[in-house]
C-alpha cells in the first residue's frame, strides 16, 4: 500500500492529455509495457542487493559499495531533492484547490475568464481566501503524520488512500456516465486514436515515465515488511503496480471520453469548468489523495536528511559499511586459508588421519 501511495498523486491528472496526443490504443499499450518494466525495475533493486558481499538494503549502500563516499551524499540529495519538489507541488495544488473553495463559498463565482475581487470584503473573508492559509492550515494537521518515526505508523494511511483513490474513480467515470449522450455527440473517436506527432508527443511519454516511476520506495518498502523476503516483495510489487495501472488508465481514459481535444494537462481544469457536485467531490477526493501521499515522500526526505547529517558529523554510514566488508573479506580469507591448508597436507598424514577416524568409528 505505501508503493501505491507514493505513486498515485500529481501524475494522474495528466493521463488524459498524454493519451490524447499519443492515441487511446498506443498510449494504453505504452503503459502497460512500463508497467512491466517497473516490476522488473523493483525487483532489479533486490538482485543486486544480493549480488553485494553483505546485502545491502538502501540505495546510499549500494552506491558506496560501488563509488564510494561521495556517492552517499549524490543519491541522498538527488532523491531528496525530487521527493521534497514533488510534496511542494502537491501543497500548491492543495492550496489553489482551497482557495477556489472558499472563493466560490464566501464570495461566489467569478465572471468568466476574471479573478474573484476582494478589496471589499472583510479581512478574514481575504485570509480564508489565500491559497497559503490553505497551506498552512494542512501542513499542521499533516505534522504528526510527516514525522512518523516509521513507514509502518502510516499504514492506516494506506487503507485510506484505496477507499478515496476508488471514490476518485468512481466519480470520474460517473461523470462520464452522466454526460455520455453528450460524449457521443462532441466527441471525435478518430482524432482520439490518432498520434499527434507535436511538441507534446514527447512530452505524454515523460508524463508516463513521471507516473509509473517508484523505485525510490523499494527499499524503504523492503525494510518495513513484516517478514520480508524476496518472494513477499514481489508480491508486494506485483499488485501495487496492478492498482495504479488499472488507475491510471481508467481516469486517463475516462477524462479524454469526457473532454475530446479541449483536455488540459492538468485534468482538473477541465473538470472545475463543469457545474454540479460531482465536479466538486472529484476535486475533493483528488486533493485527499495528495493529502495521504505527502507523508511517504516527507518520510523519504527525512530519511535522507538524517541520513547525510549523520555522515558530515559521525561518518557512521560510511564507517560501518568498511567494517561489514572487512569482515566480510577477512571471513573469505579464513575460509581461503583453511581450504589451502587442508588440501596441502601430506598424504601420510591424511591417510594417518583417516586411519584413527576409521578405529574410531569400529570402537
Amino acid at each position: 500500500m505505501a508503493m501505491v501511495s507514493a505513486n498515485i498523486g500529481g501524475g494522474i491528472v495528466s493521463f488524459s492529455f498524454a493519451f490524447y496526443h499519443l492515441g487511446i490504443f498506443l498510449g494504453v499499450i505504452i503503459v502497460l509495457i512500463m508497467a512491466i518494466c517497473t516490476h522488473l525495475a523493483n525487483i532489479l533493486h533486490l538482485k543486486v542487493k544480493d549480488l553485494t558481499p553483505r546485502k545491502y538494503e538502501s540505495m546510499y549502500e549500494l552506491a558506496y559499495l560501488l563509488y564510494g563516499r561521495a556517492s552517499i551524499f549524490v543519491v541522498c540529495i538527488n532523491n531528496g531533492l525530487t521527493n521534497l519538489a514533488i510534496a511542494i507541488y502537491s501543497y500548491i495544488i492543495i492550496g489553489e484547490t482551497g482557495r477556489s473553495f472558499m472563493t466560490q463559498f464566501l464570495v461566489g463565482n467569478p465572471s468568466p475568464g476574471h479573478e474573484a475581487n476582494l478589496d471589499n470584503e472583510e479581512w478574514w473573508v481575504k485570509v480564508a481566501c489565500q491559497k497559503s492559509t490553505t497551506i498552512l492550515i494542512i501542513g499542521l494537521a499533516l505534522i504528526f503524520t510527516i514525522f512518523a518515526r516509521q513507514m509502518s505508523e502510516l499504514k492506516w494511511l494506506s487503507y485510506t488512500l484505496i477507499g478515496i483513490l476508488t471514490a476518485f474513480i468512481c466519480l470520474i467515470f460517473s461523470l462520464l456516465i452522466s454526460e455520455r449522450a453528450k460524449v457521443s455527440e462532441t466527441v471525435d473517436f478518430e482524432d482520439l486514436t490518432r498520434v499527434k506527432f507535436d511538441q507534446y508527443l514527447m512530452t505524454s511519454i515523460s508524463v508516463f515515465m513521471f507516473g509509473m516511476s517508484n523505485q525510490f520506495m523499494v527499499f524503504p518498502t523492503f525494510n518495513e515488511l513484516e517478514k520480508r523476503s524476496n518472494d513477499r516483495f514481489c508480491r508486494v510489487s506485483f499488485f501495487s503496480t496492478l492498482i495504479y495501472t488499472i488507475g491510471f488508465i481508467i481516469v486517463g481514459v475516462c477524462g479524454l471520453l469526457l473532454f475530446g481535444s479541449e483536455i488540459k494537462p492538468d485534468l482538473l481544469e477541465n473538470v472545475g469548468k463543469r457545474p454540479g457536485i460531482i465536479s466538486i467531490f472529484i476535486r475533493i477526493s483528488y486533493c485527499a489523495v495528495l493529502l495521504i501521499q505527502i507523508p511517504y515522500y516527507a518520510f523519504t526526505v527525512k530519511e535522507y536528511t538524517l541520513v547525510m547529517l549523520d555522515e558530515i558529523l559521525n561518518r557512521s554510514l560510511s564507517t560501518h559499511l568498511e567494517a561489514k566488508l572487512a569482515e566480510f573479506y577477512n571471513d573469505k580469507d579464513a575460509k581461503n586459508a583453511g581450504k589451502l591448508a587442508t588440501s596441502n597436507k601430506p598424504e601420510k598424514q591424511m591417510d594417518h588421519e583417516n586411519e584413527n577416524f576409521n578405529s574410531i568409528d569400529t570402537d
